[in-house]
């Protein structure tokens, strides 16, 4: 698995990577090339120094390794210092950035990942040049090269680097068709892009009440946001859309769970901040609906969260969570202002029956399909199809 940034580090994306890594180290050896474990994501392919170089550990049966650059590959990259000049930056994502992607995907491999022995198959969780580098690995063990690169249409996964990627992948993986679609529009074969979904590990088992059980009186309606405290994400939205929710619902709690700034103090919130894994699934639990107004998303795991507990959920009216509403029916969306917000959210916690049937469909969708053990076999038998498909053609 090659990806720019891994856990440590918080993230769908890191989160996806380590439960399925973890899934698939159940019966194969597994090993996460990451850039970085933490920090700022832009940052992680700056050609100034080693910005992400880290001691290799061990995540259960994953090893997680370094991903260093190379003399080489640090000469072929120096160009992109260029358009950090002033009257340069537009040229930052132009077309003539492909032209590094093939001296990078050559450079880039070194001799720093040769006592991995046998490689069968390697996995690019990012796009531009941590997939290109990526391919440069593949290459290095003549190996088939998959990619998930997370594209999102209008916002990212679309650069000339991405669509230069897409072609020369043997799969190209989305998690919705939403995404996979990008894959296609880029150019790549019909034939080797895959909707494979997203997977959460089973939900730990609550034994005894816990402190989330003493924070809220126990006939009050609670809504709960899960996520980074990011603009695109819409914790402001819905913090806008708070007093018309409480007007019509009085003593409605709202709970706010992630990393981020401080959401301002008020009767009826709670800043969680960030939390552990049994206190976030004790909030999901306690929880009427968990609602994410994000402006951009492809498949959120917060969702499949939810629908553990049977926990209906509410999201923005955009491509992607519209189509996976469509497919396990345990959610509503709305559009992204605080009005709509707030009248989506009211009317859901006014219906108890509605919102129990939504519940309902969403733990059907994620104890069946949404599985981790579901996703990694996907993963899978996607690995052994392209890797046939390489040795037929070698």
């Amino acid at each position: 698995m090659v990806v720019a940034r891994s856990f440590p580090a918080l993230g769908g994306v890191e989160s996806l990577l380590r439960a399925v890594s973890n899934e698939l180290a159940l019966g194969h050896e597994v090993t996460i090339v990451a850039r970085s474990i933490g920090g700022e994501i832009g940052r992680v392919w700056s050609t100034h120094g080693p910005t992400a170089m880290f001691e290799p550990f061990h995540d259960g049966p994953v090893s997680i390794r370094p991903l260093p650059l190379t003399g080489w590959s640090r000469l072929v990259m120096a160009p992109l210092k260029l358009t950090q000049l002033k009257g340069l930056g537009r040229f930052m994502y132009s077309r003539w950035r492909s032209l590094l992607a093939p001296g990078f995907a050559w450079a880039i491999p070194g001799r720093a990942l040769d006592d991995l022995g046998e490689v069968d198959v390697v996995h690019s969780w990012s796009g531009e040049f941590a997939g290109v580098a990526a391919l440069g690995i593949a290459r290095k063990f003549d190996a088939p090269l998959v990619v998930t690169a997370f594209p999102h249409r209008g916002q990212y996964g679309e650069g000339p680097v991405d669509r230069w990627l897409y072609r020369r992948a043997d799969a190209c993986l989305g998690l919705l068709e939403t995404d996979a679609v990008v894959y296609r529009d880029a150019g790549a074969p019909i034939d080797r892009v895959h909707v494979v979904g997203a997977g959460v590990a089973p939900a730990p088992t609550a034994t005894a009440p816990t402190e989330v059980d003493r924070s809220v009186p126990a006939d009050a309606k609670v809504v709960v946001f899960l996520g980074a405290r990011r603009p695109y994400k819409g914790y402001d939205l819905l913090l806008a859309a708070m007093p018309a929710v409480r007007a019509a619902v009085p003593g409605a709690v709202f709970v706010f769970l992630g990393p981020g700034a401080p959401v301002p103090t008020a009767d009826g919130v709670i800043d969680g901040g960030e939390v552990d894994d049994a206190t976030k699934h004790a909030w999901l639990e306690r929880a009427d609906l968990v609602c994410l107004p994000s402006d951009h998303e492809i498949f959120p795991i917060t969702f499949l969260e939810a629908w553990q507990h049977r926990t209906a959920v509410v999201g923005s009216d955009i491509a992607s969570l519209r189509e996976l509403m469509g497919r396990s029916r345990g959610g509503v969306v709305c559009r992204r202002d605080p009005s709509a917000l707030a009248d989506a959210i009211a009317g859901l916690l006014q219906d108890d029956a509605r919102r129990a049937e939504l519940a309902a469909n969403g733990h059907a969708f994620a104890t069946s399909y949404g599985t981790m053990a579901a996703t990694a076999e996907r993963h899978h038998s996607l690995y052994v199809a392209a890797i046939e498909r390489r040795r037929f053609e070698r």
